[in-house]
């Protein structure tokens, strides 16, 4: 079994629809939604207030299991064209 685990940042309901996207994907045993681990931090008086990239959701923590290592290949793919075409930033937080 595979575990792959990514940080996705975008729209506040994009990675619950991931989640529920990929847990209907053979092989995939499970798609859990994490609240970010890091608190949002912004300051009306920072220099950084009011940037188009503090104007995403907070991130969320995806965490999938993988009964068929032969998937993970192609459910990082799906993951990343998704998450692409929606807007959002996608980092990867397992070893590849």
């Amino acid at each position: 079994m595979q575990t792959l685990r990514c940080r996705i940042t975008g729209a506040p309901d994009l990675a619950d629809r991931i989640a529920e996207l990929v847990a209907d994907i053979e092989g995939v045993e499970r798609a859990t939604v994490m609240a970010g681990l890091v608190p949002h931090m912004d300051d009306p008086d920072s220099s950084s207030a009011g940037l188009a990239e503090n104007a995403t959701g907070e991130p969320a923590i995806l965490e999938i299991e993988l009964a068929d290592e032969d998937a993970a290949q192609d459910l990082r793919v799906a993951i990343e064209t998704l998450t692409r075409q929606q807007g959002a930033a996608l980092e990867w937080t397992d070893p590849a």
